[in-house]
């Protein structure tokens, strides 16, 4: 994984072409695995999935691939801090999505963003 590819990908999604930054992701992900690969692809499909961003022309997100996306990233050794709270904001189970904050607490003992979604929990 270059820098220059990562850098490529957060300009694509700044500019919502999510489905180009999808692609280059899962080219990247075929050679590493990384954490921080895992979490774009789910960011990507996270926020994605409102039935507010679904147009003919705009990158439909999968909840399917978010949460897998977003697992990887954090049962990984070194996990991104915000996919703990994305995922437990698409986890259907009440209980699985505490679990999931209470386990990002132990990498972010300081996270203000797991803190918050663990009081709307």
């Amino acid at each position: 994984m270059t820098d220059n590819n990562i850098k490529k990908v957060l300009e694509l999604i700044d500019k919502d072409s999510f489905e180009e930054a999808k692609n280059l992701l899962l080219k990247i992900r075929r050679n590493k695995q990384s954490s921080y690969v895992n979490y774009l692809l789910g960011y990507i499909h996270h926020t994605n999935i409102s039935p507010l961003s679904l147009s003919k022309n705009q990158f439909k997100g999968s909840k399917e691939d978010a949460k897998r996306f977003l697992k990887d990233s954090i049962d990984s050794e070194d996990p991104v801090e915000d996919a703990f709270w994305r995922l437990s904001d698409i986890e259907d189970n009440q209980k699985q999505a505490i679990r999931i904050l209470k386990k990002g607490l132990k990498y972010f003992p300081n996270s203000e963003s797991i803190y918050e979604y663990l009081i709307k929990k």
